[in-house]
């Protein structure tokens, strides 16, 4: 299982679209500042962006909370002869993985202390996007490291347009957080950002819209926080605010908590999540 699929469960979407009470659908723009060039790379150019970003977070906060990238999960996967799948690789794509991996954790290294958008780190950031998505998915593209220069170009593009304000948390930077055994029993399920006190997840679609599928997301990124706490970070942050970064727009649109979760919303949702997952409520959402 994993968040995705357990929120396509009909059952889990028919509680959410009756508990949640979802505002307006807002719109990041008109038109996106940085159009989409390749709708068969999007995703990949998304998990590249998210990668950059995160750099850069951890860049200008020097206290980022941080942790193993995704991708690097692909060096556990098991070697075999034949196509790599979610569970096995190849030889010859596991010694792409090593190298790929190696050459971004350099990189990485070298942009923390410079801070200069290299074409080397364009190249790292895509090639660690590659390896993400086959270990997600289990999925291989067979132009695996190959690196197009337009896609290079649009990823600057998209990293030139961030607005300060996504670049400069005061108190709490945390990098693809995930939520403890909330996480664990849900499949692994992980978000983007944390910044102070908003959850944000990025997107990289064209799509002007503030989705109810984003408000969905949202709430259930929020319900494991509360049930599982965020790794690596004791106490826990408080989310008062949830968030959609469009990167395409350069626009990131808050929601407060209280007002999409209200606390009676709330305890039902936590209770939702709980007995799904069978997982204990917290003391602050037992019923009385």
């Amino acid at each position: 299982m994993s968040l995705t699929k357990f929120l396509q469960s009909q059952k889990i979407d028919d509680e959410l679209n009756f508990l949640l009470r979802f505002p307006p659908s807002p719109l990041f723009g008109n038109r996106p500042l940085v159009p989409s060039s390749s709708s068969e790379r999007r995703t990949l150019l998304g998990s590249a962006f998210d990668y950059l970003l995160r750099f850069e977070l951890e860049r200008r906060f020097k206290g980022a909370k941080t942790r193993d990238w995704v991708a690097t999960e692909a060096l556990t996967l098991k070697k075999a002869k034949g196509a790599s799948s979610r569970n096995t690789i190849s030889p010859e794509i596991f010694s792409l993985v090593r190298k790929f991996i190696a050459e971004a954790k350099s990189e990485h290294h070298e942009y923390l202390h410079s801070g200069l958008l290299s074409k080397n780190t364009l190249i790292s950031t895509i090639r660690l996007a590659q390896t993400d998505i086959l270990v997600r998915s289990g999925k291989f593209d067979n132009n695996f490291g190959e690196v197009y220069l337009s896609d290079m170009k649009e990823l600057q593009s998209l990293f030139e347009i961030i607005p300060p304000e996504m670049l400069n948390p005061t108190e709490t930077c945390i990098l693809n957080p995930t939520f403890g055994k909330a996480s664990r029993a849900i499949g692994g399920a992980d978000a983007d950002l944390v910044l102070d006190d908003t959850l944000i997840e990025v997107k990289t679609t064209s799509n002007p819209l503030f989705s109810q599928s984003y408000f969905k997301q949202l709430a259930s990124y929020f319900a494991l926080s509360e049930l599982g706490g965020v790794d690596g970070v004791t106490p826990s942050p408080t989310i008062n605010n949830l968030g959609v970064y469009s990167a395409r727009f350069g626009k990131i649109i808050r929601i407060e908590v209280e007002s999409l979760l209200p606390m009676n919303v709330r305890r039902r949702l936590i209770r939702l999540f709980s007995e799904e997952l069978n997982l204990p409520q917290p003391p602050a959402y037992a019923t009385t």
